[in-house]
C-alpha cells in the first residue's frame, strides 16, 4: 500500500472518528439539555405550589385574626352592656349596634374560614356566633328587666349563663386558631 492511500484511509478513519464523535456529543448535549428543562420545569412548579401554599396560609391567616377579633370586640360590648346592667343604667344604643355589627363580621368570618380552613374552625366560630347571639338577647332581656324594675336577678343569671356558654364556644375557637397559627397553618382537614 502506498504512502498516499494510507493517508487517505487515515484521514477517512479519522473523519468517521470525529462524525461518531460530534454526533455522540450532540446527543449527550441534547439528553443535557432535557434534563436541565426538566429540572427546571420540576423547580418551577415546585415554586408555584410554595407560592399557592404560602398566599393560602395568609388567606387563612386573616380569616382568623378577623374573627377573633370580631369576638373579642362582641364580647367588650357584652361585657360593657352587662356592667351598665349591674349598676342599673341603660343601654345606649352605640354598644348595641357594635354588637350587631361584630356579629355579623363574626358570621363572615365562619364563613372565610369555611373556605380556608380547617373546618373545625368553621364550625367553632359558627357555634360561636349563635353563642354570642344569645348572650346578647340575654343581655337586652337584662336590660329591658332593669328598665322596667322587673326581676332582674333572673335575668341577671340567664345573661350569667349564656356568658359561660359564650365563653366555652370563645375557648375552643381560641384553641383552634392557636393551634392552627402556631403549627404552620392548620390545613383544611
Amino acid at each position: 500500500m502506498d504512502e498516499g492511500l494510507a493517508a487517505l484511509l487515515a484521514g477517512a478513519g479519522a473523519l468517521i472518528g470525529a462524525l461518531v464523535g460530534a454526533v455522540a456529543s450532540f446527543r449527550g448535549a441534547r439528553i443535557g439539555a432535557e434534563r436541565a428543562l426538566e429540572a427546571v420545569l420540576a423547580q418551577v412548579q415546585q415554586q408555584a405550589l410554595a407560592e399557592h401554599a404560602h398566599w393560602a396560609r395568609e388567606h387563612r391567616k386573616t380569616a382568623w385574626i378577623q374573627a377573633l377579633d370580631e369576638a373579642a370586640n362582641a364580647v367588650g360590648a357584652l361585657e360593657e352592656m352587662a356592667s351598665r346592667c349591674r349598676r342599673g343604667e341603660g343601654i345606649p344604643g352605640d354598644l348595641v349596634e357594635r354588637v350587631r355589627n361584630a356579629n355579623t363580621v363574626l358570621s363572615r368570618g365562619a364563613i372565610h374560614l369555611n373556605v380556608w380552613g380547617p373546618e373545625a374552625g368553621a364550625a367553632a366560630c359558627v357555634t360561636l356566633h349563635s353563642k354570642t347571639q344569645h348572650q346578647f338577647r340575654a343581655v337586652l332581656d337584662w336590660a329591658r328587666a332593669v328598665a322596667s324594675s322587673g326581676d332582674t336577678e333572673a335575668a341577671a343569671r340567664a345573661y350569667e349563663d349564656a356568658n359561660a356558654a359564650r365563653l366555652d364556644a370563645y375557648t375552643t375557637l381560641l384553641y383552634l386558631a392557636r393551634a392552627a397559627l402556631r403549627d404552620g397553618m392548620a390545613t383544611s382537614t
